[in-house]
């Protein structure tokens, strides 16, 4: 009998550690990327500090972020760049932009080469870019809010989960016991 109550509350301590994890995600409009730090619960982690490195290790910014958890910073050039965000005591998150979500205006990062064949100002293909760039920002604004509605979806520890993990340890525990009961020796008539 006491498996079972160890289990169970191996499984409310767990739920405890899930409550606290940290989520950060970012996204980008032209220039400027912003995006947002927080616990499992939705509370803003506003003392978590913020790295961002390019994708050759280099440090890109050190944001910080605001009261409601949200920041913002500029990038250069076009490669990905990864976000670390550290709350302490071990809460630690990650997300990763990667290039092809940064506006097409962008210059590339240094070491990487685009083929030009034209001058770009006279170019007839120069008007398209700019079009392309500027529907990139567009839909990236209009994006934004369904992004980030289905990020908090995704990581929220719904009630139902908690009790399915419930239903799953009492019917393990269940099966335990008959199992035990099953084994041992029938008594003398």
């Amino acid at each position: 009998m006491t498996r079972p109550l160890t289990l169970l509350a191996l499984l409310l301590l767990s739920a405890s550690a899930w409550a606290h994890k940290l989520h950060l995600f970012a996204f980008a409009e032209g220039e400027q990327v912003s995006g947002q730090v927080y616990f499992a619960g939705g509370a803003p982690a506003t003392q978590a500090t913020l790295a961002v490195n390019a994708q050759d290790g280099t440090s890109a910014a050190s944001p910080t972020v605001d009261a409601s958890g949200s920041f913002t910073f500029s990038i250069a050039s076009r490669q990905d760049y990864l976000i670390t965000a550290d709350a302490g005591d071990g809460h630690r998150a990650q997300w990763t932009l990667p290039s092809r979500e940064l506006a097409v205006d962008l210059p590339p990062a240094p070491g990487i080469s685009l083929e030009v064949t034209d001058d770009p100002a006279t170019s007839p293909t120069a008007g398209k870019v700019a079009v392309t760039a500027e529907v990139e920002r567009a839909v990236a604004r209009q994006v934004r809010p369904l992004r980030e509605q289905l990020i908090a979806l995704e990581q929220r520890l719904r009630f139902q989960d908690i009790l399915g993990a419930l239903g799953y340890i009492l019917g393990l525990a269940g099966l335990a016991l008959w199992w035990r009961a099953k084994r041992r020796p029938a008594a003398p008539k």
